[in-house]
């Protein structure tokens, strides 16, 4: 199986790396596989069914490390799904849908800000494809999406202070602390002028 290393994602919770979706030779996936880092033993675990195959979504984790939450992604169209997988239980919960914009290769990570239960964050991320696929820009967002990993629901958010990252998409974002995440940055813009950043932005709840 080929995959195009820049669409799935990948999770790595203590001993193992969970791997959804991706870009194949055949089409997009929606599978999950997880390799055991101690014994380099790949597994195959349950399709999600109730997800289309994609690349480019947001994978999160829970805080007791039992559940992964995928969001956003691109198959065909952006998605506003959302879907938890229960490791202990190996099985899929489709949670209510279009509770955020529709959305595709957004930076995110799983932060722990209130020490209660992980989220899952998500800034803007490319919301209309280009027509020139991955030579052009489509148009991005600029917005916060916070979604609890327990339950799948979007918490309202306000981002506040002077400035905040222009809209974008096709970065990544990652966990500097329980409530701090770190942003550098990526491609906005649209086909006629495309913006490649190189900024460097923190995110910090407060």
């Amino acid at each position: 199986m080929i995959i195009n290393l820049s669409t799935e994602k990948i999770m790595k919770i203590d001993n193992k790396i969970y791997v959804f979706g991706g870009c194949s030779a055949e089409g997009r996936l929606n599978d999950l596989h997880v390799l055991d880092t101690e014994t380099l033993i790949w597994k195959q675990l349950p399709s999600c069914d109730a997800a289309s195959g994609r690349g480019g979504p947001a994978l999160g984790v829970s805080n007791d490390s039992n559940k992964l939450i995928l969001a956003t992604g691109y198959s065909g169209q952006e998605n506003d799904d959302i879907h938890i997988f229960d490791i202990n239980n190996t099985k899929w919960i489709t949670c209510e849908s279009g509770q955020y914009r529709a959305r595709s290769v957004a930076p995110f990570c799983t932060l722990n800000p209130t020490n209660d239960h992980n989220v899952l964050v998500i800034f803007g991320g490319e919301v209309n494809t280009s027509d020139r696929g991955h030579e052009g820009a489509g148009d991005f967002a600029d917005d916060l999406v916070i979604i609890d990993t327990e339950s799948g629901t979007v918490i309202p958010s306000i981002l506040v202070g002077d400035s905040k990252p222009a809209a974008r998409g096709w970065t990544a974002m990652t966990k500097i602390s329980e409530n701090k995440a770190l942003l550098f940055g990526g491609l906005s813009g649209n086909d006629d002028n495309p913006i490649r950043h190189n900024d460097t932005w923190i995110l910090e709840f407060i």
